[in-house]
């Protein structure tokens, strides 16, 4: 196992049962974007202002050792620890839709890394992980998911998210994303998940949304391997 170095019962994977019981699982959210409450009702933000994307499912808090794993993951591609919790997140998303009763999405989006910090960094983890719950979620369901990387731009390229607070994170998004012309036609009255590794204000997932709605979406959802609240400074 890679956190406690005990054994494994699957080679495909690389945390035991014992550490995967011992994860930071969310248990209670908020129904619309995700973050941890005492039950599952609307946040007092979702109430007063709520997001343009209609549901943020995640598995698991941003704490130890799922900060960890993300950071490493963030600047290794192959961090193996990241298929399996992608696999676990898998299991919880469909739950989830299962227990609302929503209609599953059609088209699935990584949010889109700017260019510069993406010839920076080489590869964008949203990318990889959409591409491990599109497969893993299709396999438990049935259902066909269109994995696509050719819809959205990312065309700013501001200060490092979590170098900012909530206020400033929110307004320096705002016109962040565009769409591809030609594919207008293909995300007409269509569901849609957009996918991330970490969402903590939602600052990024609400500028797509709401750009994927303007341009005729029928739905947007969000999937995330961890959730948190913008003072835990995800990097």
């Amino acid at each position: 196992c890679a956190i406690c170095c005990g054994d494994i019962s699957d080679c495909k994977y690389s945390l035991c049962h014992d550490c995967i019981a011992d994860l930071p699982w969310l248990s209670n959210q908020c129904q619309q974007c995700g973050v941890s409450l005492p039950d599952n009702h609307l946040c007092a933000n979702c109430q007063k202002r709520p997001p343009p994307f209609h549901c943020c499912l995640s598995a698991f808090a941003y704490d130890a050792p799922i900060d960890q794993i993300i950071t490493r993951f963030k600047n290794n591609p192959q961090t193996t620890e990241i298929v399996q919790l992608a696999a676990l997140s898998a299991q919880r998303i469909t739950e989830e839709y299962e227990r609302r009763q929503m209609e599953y999405p059609s088209i699935v989006i990584p949010l889109p890394l700017h260019w510069k910090k993406l010839t920076y960094r080489s590869f964008n983890q949203s990318q990889i992980i959409a591409r491990l719950l599109t497969s893993d979620i299709q396999r438990l369901t049935q259902k066909t998911l269109n994995l696509r990387t050719d819809i959205a731009v990312r065309t700013v390229h501001g200060q490092a998210q979590h170098l900012l607070d909530r206020r400033k994170r929110l307004q320096g998004i705002r016109q962040a994303f565009n769409l591809r012309p030609q594919t207008a036609a293909d995300i007409h009255q269509q569901t849609i998940a957009i996918v991330d590794d970490v969402v903590t204000t939602g600052a990024s997932a609400s500028a797509l949304a709401r750009t994927l709605l303007e341009a005729g979406a029928h739905r947007v959802d969000v999937w995330c391997i961890a959730r948190t609240s913008w003072n835990k400074n995800p990097r």
